[in-house]
């Protein structure tokens, strides 16, 4: 018995096809000719995209970071409010920032330490995605807390000026940790009061974080001198030693305003100078001197009296 050579034919089952397999069809390709030409292109001539926090410098000392937020807002958050207020602010004093004309001489400390204070900022700001801006006062002049450069200039950055009613300073506040407050055996004694008494100097409220975002209750803080307190006792005072409340003698005059910044010279200025027709001078509003000089000068011309702020 011979061997049987095997069968050079396919075998046809049930198992699987005998047909040859199909032809593979060509993915149709999703890139575009433009991101071909993009992938090739150098870095430098990218567009780059636009940088919603900006930073500017004012009067060599005030750092200012404005940040834009988002125009697209996602449909589940259109109905959330996107600002707390007509404008929201953070007012930081920064002494240990410098800021130079000349920031490539500045000593290699002094450029880093604005430099990182720089992109911490814009991280928190980019992340909250908030039209917010910041204002840090790195030297010892009107702009740093207590005093209230910097809620002048946040004021006129939005051209509102700081004339009586253009801000409603009973719904505003400010919120800081810098308030002043005495140490306990759980807490540690604030470094300074400098946000509470900037609150007060500029006539809002204010609230420590705790009291603002934990709803913790106010802790007990007392002055040791408290200006409204004395100034409102010579008012009620039974003296004529000194008179407390000023007359016009004569129909054109000037009046020299003399006080450091946050004194009350603006104030003095609304209450009781423009009633008597006195118009105001003020370099902060007309940015030089030859300016006010040339508007006073106007002024007395037509028999206006002036009040010059210093």
């Amino acid at each position: 018995m011979s061997d049987q050579a095997p069968s050079l034919k396919r075998v046809h089952t049930a198992d699987r096809s005998i047909s040859p397999p199909p032809v593979k069809r060509r993915q149709q390709s999703t890139t575009t000719t433009k991101a071909v030409a993009d992938f090739f292109k150098p870095s430098s001539q990218k567009p780059k995209p636009a940088e919603k926090t900006s930073w500017s410098v004012v009067k060599d000392s005030l750092l200012v970071g404005k940040h834009e937020a988002a125009d697209a807002m996602p449909a589940t958050e259109a109905d959330q409010p996107r600002k707390i207020a007509i404008f929201d602010f953070v007012l930081s004093n920064q002494s240990g920032i410098s800021l130079k004309s000349n920031n490539s001489k500045a000593p290699k400390a002094d450029l880093k330490r604005l430099s990182d204070f720089k992109a911490k900022a814009t991280s928190i700001l980019t992340q909250l995605d908030l039209p917010i801006c910041i204002y840090a006062a790195t030297a010892k002049d009107e702009f740093r807390k207590p005093r209230t450069g910097m809620w002048r200039q946040l004021l006129d950055d939005r051209g509102l000026g700081d004339a009586p009613g253009t801000v409603d300073l009973e719904k505003s506040m400010f919120v800081g940790d810098a308030a002043g407050r005495s140490g306990s055996t759980t807490a540690t004694k604030d470094f300074s009061c400098s946000d509470r008494d900037f609150a007060a100097n500029v006539g809002i409220a204010f609230h420590t974080p705790e009291e603002y975002f934990l709803g913790e209750g106010p802790k007990p803080f007392v002055r040791d001198f408290d200006p409204t307190k004395f100034l409102g006792e010579v008012a009620g005072a039974a003296t004529d030693a000194v008179p407390l409340l000023f007359s016009k003698k004569n129909p054109v005059d000037i009046v020299i305003l003399c006080g450091s910044p946050g004194a009350g010279k603006s104030t003095f200025y609304w209450k009781h100078l423009k009633p008597l027709g006195y118009e105001r001078i003020n370099q902060d509003i007309l940015k030089t001197r030859d300016k006010c000089l040339k508007v006073a000068a106007d002024f007395l011309g037509e028999s206006v009296p002036v009040a010059i702020g210093m």
